[in-house]
């Protein structure tokens, strides 16, 4: 009799009593009882070591898109108590952004961003979120905005391995109460231990809307 089962699904092999995952090594076992010979398992290769191929949840992306928001908030905060604002929205871009994963390309369409739409580099995604870089003079610095509060609304996943994307609304709240509404596509790629990293941020105001001219000079979404 023969039972097959993949390397990592911990049988317990129903014709021998007493297998167990520790029988199982990179090739066939062959256990011998009863003086009868039994193939009790075949093992199947194993995923490259050291690269997660776990699919990524609605709840990963959840948390990625509440640190993002934090981080932003961070960032603006910073820069009101005249801190090193700066250093933060380097620190921000290393962690959430894929600039430095294994494939670093990162595909970046700030909505306020005319001149130099796409934003490629961790340069320019830094002078977009604080603004100062003479390459970038369109750039004032969203993340500098004083925003109290940033909450997201996703419309949906597309949940694929180790690739997901989100699209949705986000909201950025002003101290007066008011809101912001943007419409977003986030993609998330995993590094090798898992985590999640931006790949793909896409962001809009919605078609026809007015929000533009309330926002202030300041503001880049």
């Amino acid at each position: 009799m023969l039972q097959f089962v993949p390397r990592n699904a911990r049988p317990a092999c129903a014709y021998l009593p007493g297998c167990s995952p520790r029988h199982l090594a990179s090739s066939e076992t062959l256990v011998v009882a009863r003086r009868t010979l039994i193939l009790c398992c075949v093992t199947f290769a194993a995923p490259a070591e050291g690269k997660s191929t776990v699919p990524t949840t609605h709840i990963e992306i959840e948390a990625a898109q509440r640190k993002w928001a934090n981080a932003i908030l961070d960032i603006g905060q910073t820069y009101r108590e005249g801190g090193d604002y700066r250093a933060k929205a380097i620190r921000m871009i290393d962690a959430l952004y894929a600039f430095h994963t294994n494939s670093g390309q990162v595909l970046f369409k700030p909505t306020k961003a005319a001149i130099k739409a796409f934003r490629s580099t961790p340069q320019a995604a830094l002078s977009y979120f604080v603004g100062s870089d003479e390459d970038f003079p369109e750039d004032k610095g969203f993340a500098l905005e004083p925003w109290v509060a940033v909450r997201f609304e996703n419309a949906g996943f597309l949940l694929e391995n180790d690739l997901a994307v989100a699209m949705g609304n986000y909201f950025f709240a002003r101290p007066d109460g008011s809101e912001v509404k943007a419409e977003f596509s986030f993609g998330y790629v995993q590094d090798d231990e898992g985590a999640l990293h931006i790949c793909l941020h896409h962001s809009s105001l919605p078609f026809g809307s007015q929000i533009c001219t309330g926002m202030s000079e300041n503001s880049q979404k």
